[in-house]
C-alpha cells in the first residue's frame, strides 16, 4: 500500500493497575499546551488500567476526569484483601461497579468516535484453546458490537488479584503494552489500511525501575522466583519481571524500528521505588512524580511529528 502523505495518529497506554495514574497525569499536562491532542489521535490503544484510559477518552472523557477516577476508585476496588493463595486477593465486585459507574453510557465499540484496541485473553474458545484477543472496532471486527464496560472489565481482569470476566483475563499477560497491537491492526490490510510512513504514535508506560542483574548468575528455580541479593536496583523476583518489562520494552524496540522518528515512548523513571499495581495508598506518589517530570521530549515531538 502506497503512503498517503496524510498523518495517522496513533496513542498506546500500558497497563499498570494504580500506576495508570501515570499516563493519565502526562495526559492531563499534555492538553494544557495542545488542548486538540485527544481529539486530533485516529486510535486510541489500552491495555488494563490502560483500557480505562483509553477507552474513557474514546468516549469523551477528559484525561483530568480519568485521573479522579483513580484517585477516587483505586481504593475502593483494591480493598479488603482476603488471605491465602488458593483464590483471588480481591473480589472483582468493587471493579466492576467502579467501571459500571465510570463509563456510564451502554456504548458499543463501533459507535466509538475514534477507534480503539485493547488486548485481553481468552481462556477458553469454541475450539476449546485459549487465546489472545484484539478488541477493536476496525472495519470487519467480530468484537465491534462489544458494550466498552465489558471491553474495558476483560481486559483488566488480573489472575492472582482479580477473578476472571466472562471467561477472559487482563490482556497484561500478552500486551501490557499495547503500541505493537495498535500498529499491527492500523497497518492491517481489512482494517486500518495504513502506511507505516503515514503512522505517529505516542506510547506512553506506567513507569519503570532501572533494574540490572549481575553478570554472572548460576541460579536455579529458587533464586530465580526470589533473588538473594539486596540490591534494590534489582528485582525481587527475577524471572517474571525479566519477562514482564523484558516483553515491554522489546514491544517498545518493534514500534521504534518500524516507526523511526515518527515514534515516542513517554514513561518515568520510579527510582527503584517500588509501587505495587495494587498499592492505591502510593498514587499521590506517583501523581506528584508525573507532574514534576520532564516533558521537553515529548512536547517537542508533537510540535516536530504529530501536527
Amino acid at each position: 500500500m502506497e503512503p498517503r502523505g496524510g498523518k495517522y495518529r496513533i496513542i498506546s497506554i500500558d497497563g499498570g493497575g494504580v500506576r495508570g495514574i501515570i499516563p493519565t497525569t502526562f495526559l492531563e499536562r499534555l492538553v494544557k499546551r495542545f488542548p486538540n491532542l485527544i481529539q486530533s489521535a485516529d486510535l486510541l490503544a489500552g491495555t488494563s488500567s490502560g483500557s480505562f484510559t483509553s477507552l474513557g477518552l474514546a468516549s469523551g472523557k477528559t484525561p483530568a476526569v480519568i485521573s479522579q477516577f483513580f484517585e477516587e476508585k483505586a481504593p475502593i476496588i483494591f480493598s479488603n484483601p482476603r488471605q491465602g493463595i488458593v483464590s483471588p486477593i480481591y473480589s472483582n465486585v468493587n471493579l466492576i461497579d467502579s467501571i459500571r459507574d465510570f463509563l456510564s453510557t451502554n456504548y458499543r465499540l463501533n459507535e466509538l468516535r475514534q477507534k480503539v484496541v485493547v488486548p485481553s485473553f481468552l481462556k477458553k474458545n469454541q475450539a476449546n484453546v485459549w487465546q489472545p484477543v484484539l478488541f477493536n472496532n476496525f472495519p470487519h471486527s467480530r468484537t465491534s458490537k462489544r458494550r466498552v464496560r465489558f471491553v474495558s472489565l476483560a481486559s483488566s481482569a488480573a489472575p492472582v488479584y482479580f477473578p476472571s470476566y466472562a471467561g477472559f483475563i487482563d490482556g497484561g499477560v500478552v500486551a501490557t503494552n499495547p503500541s505493537m497491537a495498535a500498529l499491527s491492526l492500523a497497518l492491517d490490510r481489512q482494517a486500518g489500511r495504513q502506511h507505516p510512513m503515514d503512522i505517529v504514535m505516542i506510547s506512553i508506560g506506567t513507569g519503570f525501575n532501572p533494574y540490572y542483574l549481575p553478570l554472572n548468575t548460576p541460579w536455579g528455580a529458587l533464586q530465580w522466583n526470589r533473588n538473594p541479593n539486596q540490591d534494590p536496583f534489582q528485582p525481587e523476583s527475577p524471572l517474571l519481571t525479566v519477562q514482564v518489562d523484558g516483553a515491554n520494552e522489546v514491544t517498545t524496540q518493534y514500534s521504534q524500528h518500524l516507526l523511526g522518528k515518527k515514534f515516542f515512548r513517554l514513561n518515568l523513571n520510579l527510582k527503584a521505588n517500588k509501587y505495587p499495581l495494587d498499592d492505591a495508598s502510593s498514587i499521590p506518589a506517583l501523581r506528584a512524580m508525573a507532574e514534576q517530570a520532564n516533558l521537553a521530549g515529548i512536547t517537542r515531538f508533537i510540535r516536530q511529528q504529530w501536527f
